[in-house]
């Protein structure tokens, strides 16, 4: 089997610039929007959950420690699975979850499905992450990487 021409090498390249970082840079901005969506909804369903201020900050909480704890153990799997599989599940659940949260009807199960949230999301950074590690050559992967981080400022 002959290794790939530099032409080929090229034509790689080009589609891993155009067609995956844009991608998953779109999808790391959803990423941020979803995890910060609820301070914007706080009026809203402070009211309509008849949730206290203490509540509210608790069900932001449950995000945060699911999302923490998570980060690691899903870059664990991404090794074990491949970052494809684990980005795959990780944006299914999170879809699923987000949708499930429109039909909460109290503290408790905004809590739950916070914590549910956070699990399905921290898995797609640091897969984002291994995904272009493994995709991307050492003298392309800081650009790649740069590019892709540059997602923060549009969240």
């Amino acid at each position: 089997e002959e290794a790939a021409s530099d032409e080929e090498h090229d034509e790689i390249f080009r589609h891993l610039w155009w067609r995956v970082v844009p991608v998953l840079w779109l999808g790391y901005v959803l990423n941020i929007v979803d995890r910060t969506n609820l301070g914007f909804a706080a009026l809203q369903m402070q009211q309509d959950l008849a949730l206290t201020a203490q509540s509210f900050g608790v069900a932001s909480g449950f995000f945060y420690l699911s999302y923490g704890l998570m980060q690691v153990p899903s870059n664990h799997l991404a090794s074990r699975i491949g970052p494809v599989r684990v980005l795959a599940v990780s944006t299914i659940s999170w879809g699923a979850v987000s949708a499930a949260t429109s039909l909460v009807g109290d503290a408790a199960a905004l809590c739950a499905l916070r914590f549910l949230l956070g699990l399905a999301e921290s898995a797609f950074y640091p897969g984002c992450l291994f995904l272009l590690s493994r995709w991307f050559p050492p003298q392309s992967l800081g650009r790649a990487v740069a590019l892709f981080a540059t997602a923060t400022s549009a969240g």
